[in-house]
């Protein structure tokens, strides 16, 4: 993630059980991503009158402006906002129902950039542990059949795992993987 410079957290409870919350990315740090943008779209583009790689950012920036913020604007989104309203929920501690749904975007180069967010919120506090949140699972009725299926099951996959004998050192379909993401310039260095 960021350095927390470049994004800002607000939280809202409109009603009840709804809030809103907004996230403000740094004007800084959205120039900095749409200008790299404009150079690898300058690269590309073939213009008459033009060599390739040397058209005027100008005329890239005037005829390929509302596509590149459109990507610019999944590129913020699926990257760096949705991880930093769901860190910030979990730090201080509000709990949500369901996901956040993303209400407005506004995203224009020489501004700071705003997604808002509007979320259902239970209608509970949390006060210094998780753990005193009173979600239970439902009284359950006597279902003996049911209790036999799962003993089944449950031994099915014991010997079923024994029999594979994988390691944690094989990566396999559907498993899990950590990893960070970096804009880099043709340089290679951090464009952030």
């Amino acid at each position: 993630m960021n350095s927390q410079n470049d994004f800002a957290f607000s939280f809202n409870q409109n009603l009840a059980m709804q809030a809103t919350a907004q996230i403000t990315v740094s004007k800084p740090f959205i120039d900095s991503i749409y200008l790299e943008a404009l150079v690898c779209h300058q690269a590309r583009t073939r213009t008459p009158g033009f060599a390739l790689g040397s058209v005027p950012l100008a005329y890239i920036e005037q005829n390929y402006k509302t596509p590149i913020i459109a990507h610019l604007k999944n590129f913020f989104f699926a990257y760096y906002v949705i991880d930093f309203l769901l860190h910030k929920l979990a730090a201080l501690k509000i709990a949500i129902i369901g996901e956040p749904r993303l209400i407005t975007t506004s995203l224009e180069p020489q501004q700071s950039g705003v997604f808002t967010f509007t979320l259902v919120t239970p209608p509970i506090t949390i006060n210094n542990n998780w753990d005193a949140l009173s979600f239970r699972s439902p009284r359950r009725k006597n279902y003996q059949d049911l209790d036999k299926q799962v003993k089944t099951f449950l031994s099915e996959e014991l010997e079923r795992t024994t029999l594979e004998q994988t390691t944690a050192d094989q990566i396999e379909i559907n498993d899990w993987v950590c990893f960070s993401f970096t804009p880099l310039q043709k340089k290679f260095t951090s464009l952030i």
